[in-house]
């Protein structure tokens, strides 16, 4: 039998958010791949989401004794985090976009090839667009990595026109985040 969670050890807004993700996580998943998760598959994924948001920050936080349940949960198991192979560590970046304060919060996550918490990075910054943002947060992994040191690294996000744009750098010469692209181009030696 499953341990209820705690939920009262959330912050609100933490599980607020956490909440609202998966309440869209679930309207995309019935609106587009025509699958319809229940109310405890929707709250499972939002306390997740807030177990994995602490977890993140916290390298001392003990793991459930169940881990990851891949049945009856929002996403399909192709689209969980993979490990990197043994050596290599992935850093995962992202960011959220505020348009009326022009102000972007991105964070950067390091694990190792056994899916542990290595180190991570928040930061507040300027940003005019989502895509900005997200160029930010793509130049923040790559700056973390070489400041750690990391040789063997996977970078992951889910700007994918950023990836792009730093693989292609003809790409990316009308918009605003050039600059990042080219520095994390540089640092990589792409």
């Amino acid at each position: 039998m499953e341990e209820s969670p705690d939920v009262e050890s959330f912050c609100q807004s933490t599980l607020f958010c956490a909440l609202m993700d998966a309440i869209w996580q679930a309207r995309n998943n019935t609106r587009f791949n025509n699958v319809r998760p229940s109310q405890q598959a929707v709250l499972k994924y939002a306390y997740r989401s807030c177990s994995d948001w602490y977890k993140a920050f916290d390298p001392v936080v003990l793991e459930h004794e169940g881990q990851d349940v891949v049945e009856n949960t929002l996403l399909p198991p192709e689209q969980h985090w993979i490990m990197p192979p043994p050596g290599w560590c992935k850093i995962n970046f992202d960011a959220s976009f505020q348009k009326r304060s022009s102000y972007a919060n991105i964070a950067v996550i390091g694990r190792n090839s056994d899916g542990e918490y290595l180190k991570g990075k928040v930061s507040k910054v300027r940003a005019s667009t989502p895509g900005e943002a997200e160029a930010l947060a793509a130049e923040l992994a790559v700056e973390f990595a070489v400041q750690q040191h990391w040789k063997e690294v996977i970078f992951e996000g889910d700007a994918k026109r950023v990836i792009q744009a730093c693989e292609n750098l003809d790409a990316v010469s009308l918009w605003s985040w050039q600059p990042m692209c080219l520095n994390i181009s540089s640092k990589l030696g792409v």
